[in-house]
C-alpha cells in the first residue's frame, strides 16, 4: 500500500520539477546476503512515510531511486534495509538481514539532491556466528545464531536429525531432500502393549510406546522424541526404568534411530484408568490399565468415631485393606472385636441391638463388616479389631448421656445451718435412664417446696437476700443448676425438687434453732455441772446465754448459781457449796450475722470490780451477768449490780465487798438494737415503788427491760430485796418490791438500780407479760400470741440480780430464800409461757418477755 502511494506520488510530482527531487544511491556490499532491498522515507519525528522494495540486482551492487516531493515534508531521512526471503512479493515471509545508518535529506526547488547510502553485512552484535545472517531473536532469518552450519543458506541433512536451513522442516518433509534418501518423520505415538490388569503395588511391564510416521509405520529418524507419560489415576502411580520398579524413569524419550520406548508402571490406588504418552506435535497414545486390590494386610475402622447417646444402637464398620489402604477381600476370616471397658458396653449383630454379636466373620467376597455398638455408661470406650496375621485397629467411641429422665441432688446428705444462715448451693442435676448425668432441656422449670414450710425459703442469689422463689428455671444445655435456702424455724426440714416429667427428689436439711434451749440439774452434793449443747456452737463470739436457776436454799453459798459458755460444746454452771438441788433452764441464742458477744469470767476484787472489754457501740449493746456467792445470809455483799459505764468497761458492784464472789459476764452487741440505760435510785426506805420518767421515747411494744441493783439490806425477810422492773410506757419505767405485801419490812432502801431498755426493730415480735404465782403454788402462766416460733423465741424476766435472767419480786417475809421469786421460763405444750419456782412460799410476780428473733 505504501509502494502504491509512492508510485502515485511519482506520477503526480512528475508533472513539474519545480519542487525539486532527491536521488538515493544505495551501495550494496558484495558480501551482504539479501534477496530484496528496501528504502524507507522517514519524517523528522521517526515516522516511516513511504517504503520502496526492490529485488536485489544480480549484475550490480548499486541501486538508484528517485524521490519526488509530492506531499512529503521538505526535510526527511532515508534508510536502506537488507531483506532475506524466497521472493520479494511475499512480504510477510521476509526477514531483516542488515540496515544502513539514517541519512538526512531535503528538497530544494529545481534541484536534484543526491544522497549516498551504504548497506553492509550484519555486525557482530547482530550475527554472533558471523555466517552473514541476523539472529532470529533480533527479527533476522538465522534460526541458530550460535552455530555457523545452521543458517538459511545451509545444505539440509535429510536423515531428520536436524533442520540446518532454518525452514522448519526435516527429513522427507524438506522439499530439498530427495525422497529416496530421506527419513520419514513421526506423526503419532501408539502403545504396542496390551491393556494391563495388575494388583496394587505390583510392577507391571514392559510397556512399549512407539512413534509412527504418517503411513502408520514405525519411524526411525536420527533424532530423539521426548515422551511425557501420564495416567488418569488419582495418585500413587509411578513410572520406572526397571522390572523391579526400583528406579524412577527420568526424561523418557525414544532414542535416535529407534522407534520404541519401554518402561514399567506401578500403582497403589484402585480403579480402571488410562496410561497416556504425549510428545509435542505428535498424536498422543492411550492404553487401558486396571489396578485391583492387593492381599489383606490390615484392619481399619472406616466409620467415623461415634458419639451415640447412652442406650443408642450405633453402626460401626471395620474393613479389610491391603498395605496401600485399598479395600480388599480374600478368604473367610475370623474377626475379634473387643470394647474396653467391657462393662456396660455390648456389641450386637442387628440394628436394633437385640441379638449379641458372638462370632464375627468376614465372608470371602466382602471387604467390610458392620456391627452395632451400644453402651449404657457415658464416657469413652475403645474398640479393638483384630484378626490373625494382619494388623489390627482401634477406635474410641464417645458415649453421650441420654435424654433427661430423673432428678438428682448433688450431695447425698443435707446441710446443717444456723437459723437465718444462707446455705451453700444445692446442686440439682438430671440423669438419663441409666443414671448418667445429662443436661436439662431448655426452659425446664423445677418446683421447690419444703415441709414444714413455715419460715423456710428458696433463693437463687448467693446471700439469700432476694425474694424467695418457689421455682427454679434451667437454661438450655445446663448439666446442673443450683439453689440456696434459708430457714428461720429450727428443726429438720424436708426439701423437695420436682418436675412433671422428671419426678421428684427429696433431702433433709437441719436448721439449728436461733434459740437453743434445754435444762439440766446441779444435784445435791455437786458444786458444778456441765450442760452439754445438743448441737455445738458455730462461733461462741456470735452466741449468748440466757438462763434461770431455781433453788430452795436460804444460804447464798448453795442458792446462788453462775452459768457461762466456756466453749462451743457446753454450758458450765457452778456454786460455792453443794446443798440441795439447783434446777437450771438455759437458752442459747446464736445468729449467723449481726451479733457480737464478749465472754468474761472474773473474780470479785472489791465493792466495784471493773472489767475491760473490747470497744462496743453503746446504743447496740446490753450486759448479761450472774454470780456465785459465799455466806449464810443474803445481804449487801451478795446482791450485785452490773453497769456498762463506757464503750470499753463494765463495772460490777455491791455494797459489802467480796464474799468471795465469782462473776460470769456477757457483753452482747446486736445490730438493729436501740439501747438506752441508766442508774435509778435510791428506792427509799418504806417505799415499794420507784418510777423513772422523762426517758427518750422508745416503742414499748418492741422493748424489754433488764435490771440489777445493790442494797444494804441484811434482814431475813427476802421480800424487801427482790426488785421487779417494768416498762410502763414509751418514756417511763417502774421498779417495785414486796409484791403488794404491806407487812414487808422496807426499812432499808435499795441503793441503786442499773437498767437497760432494749428496743428491737419493728419486725421483731416482742410480747411482755406480768405473771403471778400465789403462795402455795410453784408456777405461773401467761398466754403468748398464737404461732410464736419456739425455736427462735427467747424467754427472760426483767431482773437478773439472782441466778440469771429469771428474777421477780416476792411477798415472802419468813426467810431469805431467793427461790421464792427466781423462776425458770419455758413453753407449755400449747405454746404459752410458764414460770416454775422451787419454793412456793408467798406470792411472787415477774415481768417476763418473749422475743421472737427474725434471723
Amino acid at each position: 500500500m505504501k509502494r502504491a502511494a509512492l508510485a502515485l506520488c511519482l506520477v503526480l510530482v512528475g508533472c513539474s520539477r519545480d519542487p525539486g527531487a532527491i536521488q538515493a544511491v544505495i551501495q550494496i556490499d558484495p558480501k551482504l546476503l539479501a534477496s530484496c532491498i528496501a528504502l524507507d522515507v522517514v519524517s523528522s519525528d521517526g515516522t516511516v512515510l513511504h517504503s520502496r522494495l526492490l529485488a536485489r540486482p544480480a549484475d550490480r551492487n548499486e541501486l538508484r531511486i528517485a524521490i519526488f516531493r509530492g506531499d512529503l515534508p521538505q526535510e526527511l531521512q532515508l534508510q536502506a534495509r537488507a531483506l532475506w526471503g524466497a521472493t520479494c512479493e511475499d512480504v510477510g515471509a521476509l526477514r531483516t538481514n542488515g540496515r544502513s545508518r539514517s541519512h538526512e535529506a531535503s528538497f530544494e526547488p529545481e534541484k536534484i539532491h543526491t544522497v549516498p547510502i551504504e548497506l553492509s553485512p550484519p555486525s557482530l552484535s547482530e550475527d554472533a556466528d558471523q555466517d552473514g545472517f541476523v539472529s532470529d531473536q533480533l527479527g533476522g532469518p538465522d534460526c541458530d545464531d550460535g552455530r555457523t552450519p545452521r543458517n538459511p543458506s545451509a545444505q539440509e541433512v535429510c536423515d531428520g536429525s536436524e533442520d540446518l536451513n532454518c525452514n522448519g522442516s526435516r527429513g522427507c518433509d524438506d522439499a530439498s531432500c530427495p525422497s529416496t534418501a530421506c527419513a520419514r518423520m513421526p506423526t503419532s505415538l501408539v502403545f504396542t502393549s496390551l491393556p494391563q490388569v495388575v494388583r496394587a503395588g505390583q510392577c507391571a511391564g514392559p510397556i512399549v510406546v512407539q512413534r509412527n510416521d504418517s503411513r502408520n509405520e514405525p519411524a526411525t529418524p536420527q533424532l530423539a522424541t521426548p515422551v511425557e507419560l501420564a495416567n488418569t489415576f488419582p495418585s500413587g502411580t509411578t513410572f520406572h526404568a526397571d522390572a523391579d520398579c526400583a528406579r524412577p524413569l527420568s526424561s523418557p524419550a525414544i532414542a535416535p534411530g529407534s522407534s520404541t520406548l519401554s518402561f514399567y508402571v506401578r500403582g497403589i490406588r484402585l480403579g480402571a484408568g488410562e496410561l497416556t504418552a504425549t510428545s509435542s506435535g505428535l498424536q498422543p497414545a492411550t492404553l487401558g490399565h486396571t489396578l485391583i486390590p492387593g492381599l489383606v494386610s490390615k484392619l481399619v475402622f472406616t466409620s467415623p468415631p461415634r458419639s451415640p447417646k447412652a442406650g443408642e444402637c450405633a453402626p460401626i464398620t471395620v474393613e479389610r485393606r491391603d498395605e496401600f489402604d485399598n479395600p480388599t477381600s480374600g478368604t473367610v476370616q475370623a474377626l475379634t472385636l473387643t470394647p474396653a471397658p467391657s462393662a456396660q458396653a455390648t456389641l450386637y449383630q442387628d440394628a436394633g441391638c437385640a441379638t449379641p454379636l458372638n462370632t464375627p466373620l468376614f465372608s470371602a467376597q466382602d471387604s467390610a463388616f458392620t456391627f452395632y455398638f451400644r453402651a449404657t455408661r457415658k464416657g469413652s470406650f475403645e474398640l479393638s479389631a483384630s484378626a490373625l496375621q494382619v494388623t489390627g485397629d482401634k477406635q474410641t467411641q464417645f458415649v453421650k448421656p441420654g435424654d433427661p429422665k430423673k432428678l438428682v441432688l448433688g450431695s447425698s446428705t443435707g446441710q446443717t445451718l444456723l437459723a437465718g444462715e444462707c446455705s451453700s448451693s444445692v446442686p440439682v442435676g438430671v440423669l438419663d435412664e441409666f443414671d448418667n448425668e445429662t443436661s436439662f432441656l431448655g426452659g425446664t422449670t423445677l418446683a421447690l417446696s419444703a415441709q414444714p414450710a413455715e419460715g423456710f425459703g428458696f433463693h437463687t442469689d448467693t446471700q439469700c437476700t432476694g425474694a424467695p422463689t418457689p421455682t427454679l428455671t434451667i437454661p438450655e444445655g445446663v448439666t446442673n443448676a443450683g439453689f440456696r435456702f434459708k430457714g428461720r424455724t429450727g428443726g429438720t426440714v424436708t426439701i423437695t425438687v420436682s418436675s412433671p416429667t422428671l419426678g421428684q427428689v427429696t433431702q433433709s436439711e437441719t436448721v439449728i434453732p436461733a434459740v437453743r434451749r434445754g435444762d439440766c440439774l446441779l444435784k445435791n452434793g455437786d458444786t458444778s455441772v456441765d450442760c452439754a449443747l445438743p448441737v455445738p456452737l458455730r462461733n461462741r463470739d456470735q452466741a449468748f446465754l440466757i438462763f434461770q436457776a431455781s433453788t430452795s436454799n436460804n444460804t447464798p453459798d448453795s442458792a446462788f448459781v453462775r452459768c457461762a459458755l466456756p466453749d462451743k460444746n457446753k454450758i458450765t454452771c457452778d456454786r460455792h457449796d453443794k446443798q440441795g438441788n439447783a434446777n437450771i433452764q438455759w437458752q442459747v441464742v446464736e445468729l449467723p450475722r449481726g451479733l457480737r458477744v464478749q465472754h468474761h469470767q472474773v473474780n470479785c476484787t472489791g465493792e466495784t470490780t471493773s472489767v475491760t472489754i473490747n470497744p462496743v457501740l453503746l446504743e447496740k449493746t446490753f450486759v448479761l451477768f450472774s454470780a456465785t456467792q459465799n455466806g449464810t445470809v443474803v445481804d449487801s455483799n451478795d446482791i450485785v449490780m452490773a453497769q456498762l459505764v463506757g464503750n470499753t468497761r463494765v463495772d460490777i458492784s455491791n455494797t459489802g465487798g467480796c464474799a468471795p464472789t465469782r462473776y460470769a459476764l456477757q457483753v452482747v452487741e446486736l445490730d438493729g438494737l436501740s439501747v438506752t440505760r441508766g442508774v435509778a435510785g435510791p428506792m427509799d426506805k418504806d417505799r415499794a415503788t420507784l418510777d423513772v420518767t422523762g426517758l427518750a421515747t422508745a416503742d414499748s411494744s418492741h422493748s424489754v427491760l433488764l435490771s440489777s441493783f445493790k442494797t444494804t439490806v441484811d434482814r431475813t425477810d427476802i421480800c424487801n430485796r427482790m426488785v421487779r422492773g417494768d416498762i410502763v410506757n414509751d418514756t417511763q419505767l417502774r421498779f417495785t418490791r414486796a409484791a403488794g405485801n404491806t407487812s414487808c419490812d422496807l426499812r432499808n432502801p435499795i441503793s441503786a438500780i442499773s437498767w437497760e431498755r432494749i428496743t428491737f426493730p419493728s419486725h421483731v415480735l416482742v410480747h411482755t407479760s406480768t405473771l403471778t404465782a400465789n403462795g402455795g403454788s410453784n408456777r405461773a402462766t401467761a398466754p403468748l400470741p398464737a404461732g410464736m416460733d419456739t425455736t427462735r423465741t427467747l424467754l427472760l424476766s426483767s431482773s437478773q440480780s439472782y441466778n440469771g435472767q429469771g428474777g421477780g419480786e416476792s411477798a415472802y417475809t419468813g426467810d431469805d430464800i431467793i427461790g421464792v421469786a427466781t423462776g425458770r421460763h419455758l413453753f407449755t405444750s400449747d405454746g404459752n409461757l410458764e414460770i416454775l419456782r422451787d419454793n412456793s412460799s408467798g406470792d411472787a410476780k415477774w415481768t417476763s418477755s418473749a422475743i421472737q428473733f427474725e434471723p
